[in-house]
C-alpha cells in the first residue's frame, strides 16, 4: 500500500504589495523576510517607532491513491482553508505595541457547509508595555505587561512551531487547555513577562468567557504562571 501524502500550503509573513513587475524573478523567500509589510520604520521617531501590515494563509489539501489486497483506491478531499489573518502591528511612543490580526475566512467545507472569505472574527489583539528601561536591575533583561486577545502558549506542546512537532496536530489535552465551543477561542486577559538571560517567566489572568471579540469577565477565571529555561 502506498503511503497518503499531504500537500500543505502555508504562507507567512509580513506581506503588503506584490511588485508590480519582476516579481517571478525575484526570490521570494528573500522578499518575504525584507519584511515588505513595513510602511514606516523610524526607531528614533518621539511617537511612531514602525507600522507593519502581517498575514498568514494557510490552506491544505489531500490526495490518496493505492491498493490493498488486490483492490485499488482513491481519495481526494476537498481544498481546506485553514486560516486567513491580516492586520497591523504599531510600535509607538518608545514604550507600547498594538497587535491586530483579524481572522478573514470561515471554511466548514469539510463538514459539509461553505467557504466564505470576509471578517469571520479577530484573532488577536493585544497591547504591550515595554517596562524594561523603569527597571534598574542588571538581572531583568525584558519586562513586557499585556492587556487583550491573544494567542497563549500554556504548554511547551503548543509553544513549538508546528514546522518542528512530531505528529500531524498537537494533542487533545493542549488544545482545549482554554475553554471554547465547539472549538477553543483565543482568551482575553492580561498577563506579564520576565526575561533573566536564559530563563523566561510569565504568567496572568485570563478570562474563560470565549467569544469572537474581546470577551468579558463575567465568566470564570484561569490563573497561569510559567516558567523556561532555553
Amino acid at each position: 500500500m502506498r503511503v497518503p501524502f499531504l500537500k500543505p500550503l502555508l504562507l507567512t509573513g509580513t506581506l503588503w504589495a506584490i511588485p508590480a513587475c519582476g516579481f517571478a524573478e525575484a526570490d521570494l523567500a528573500t522578499w518575504l523576510a525584507s519584511k515588505p509589510g513595513t510602511l514606516h520604520a523610524a526607531p528614533g521617531h518621539p511617537w511612531l517607532q514602525e507600522v507593519t501590515f502581517n498575514t498568514r494563509l494557510h490552506c491544505q489539501y489531500a490526495w490518496v491513491s493505492g491498493h490493498s489486497d488486490g483492490n485499488e483506491f482513491w481519495y481526494e478531499n476537498d481544498k481546506e482553508v485553514r486560516r486567513f489573518y491580516f492586520g497591523p502591528t504599531v510600535r509607538f511612543l518608545d514604550l507600547f505595541t498594538l497587535k491586530a490580526d483579524a481572522n478573514l475566512v470561515a471554511d466548514e467545507s469539510p463538514g459539509g457547509g461553505d467557504l466564505k472569505f470576509g471578517y469571520d472574527s479577530v484573532f488577536e489583539l493585544f497591547l504591550t508595555a515595554d517596562l524594561s528601561r523603569f527597571i534598574d536591575s542588571p538581572a531583568v533583561d525584558s519586562f513586557k505587561l499585556s492587556y487583550g486577545r491573544r494567542e497563549q502558549q500554556l504548554t511547551e506542546e503548543h509553544a513549538t512551531s508546528s514546522r518542528d512537532i512530531l505528529t500531524v496536530e498537537r494533542s487533545m489535552l493542549d488544545a482545549y487547555i482554554l475553554p471554547g465551543v465547539p472549538v477553543p477561542s483565543n482568551p482575553t486577559g492580561i498577563w506579564a513577562e520576565l526575561k533573566s538571560g536564559r530563563h523566561t517567566f510569565s504568567g496572568g489572568i485570563l478570562s474563560s468567557d470565549h467569544g469572537s471579540e474581546l470577551s468579558d469577565w463575567g465568566d470564570g477565571r484561569l490563573y497561569w504562571l510559567t516558567w523556561r529555561c532555553d
